[in-house]
């Protein structure tokens, strides 16, 4: 095997030129395997996405979903008011489904389901470039991919959630208060 950058003959298990220095295409592939090993599991202490759902479906009206991800002042202020009546757990759950909700650090939750790479990461340890990182990884796409492919259902998900968010509103507002809602029988 020949050096990329500086041409001179070297081991073919070398991860490093001894000669220049710069890393061999068995290191470009060995770090690649490095990340995506890591990026395929949590951090430590990072809190899940499904958890946080089936929390604020079955138990958001007493803020069990804020406390999990670590937001225990809005967590108590859910338990005191039951999710503001409903309409913060409501909300809550949109965020948690669209995938905006966040931690107490500001970190997205984590989704199993879900691998970014940048850009940089869909070489397959060619140095051409020439072999795609689906090669080595099949369930790997980058950012723009990714947000390519989830514009749609996001944003159908979102209308249907809100829909049903008023609909639920509605009938609350009815229960409590049907004089509110003569004007809409006229």
């Amino acid at each position: 095997m020949y050096c990329n950058k500086c041409g001179k003959e070297i081991d073919d298990e070398a991860l490093i030129c001894p000669h220049c220095g710069c890393g061999t295409v068995n290191y470009v592939r060995d770090q690649a395997k490095a990340e995506a090993r890591v990026q395929a599991q949590p951090a430590p202490g990072q809190k899940t996405r499904t958890t946080a759902l089936l929390l604020c479906i079955f138990l958001g009206g007493l803020g069990a979903h804020r406390f999990y991800v670590g937001k225990i002042g809005t967590g108590i202020l859910w338990l005191l008011t039951l999710g503001f009546g409903g309409i913060g757990t409501i909300v809550d759950l949109i965020c948690i489904i669209c995938g905006t909700f966040t931690d107490e650090f500001g970190h997205t939750l984590y989704d199993p389901r879900v691998r970014i790479v940048s850009n940089s990461d869909t070489t397959g340890g060619n140095a051409s470039g020439a072999v795609p990182a689906a090669a080595y990884q099949p369930a790997v796409m980058t950012q723009e991919e990714y947000d390519e492919a989830t514009k749609a259902p996001r944003t159908v998900r979102k209308i249907v959630l809100i829909i049903l968010a008023v609909v639920i509103l509605l009938y609350i507002i009815s229960s409590y208060h049907p004089e509110l809602l003569d004007i809409f029988r006229r």
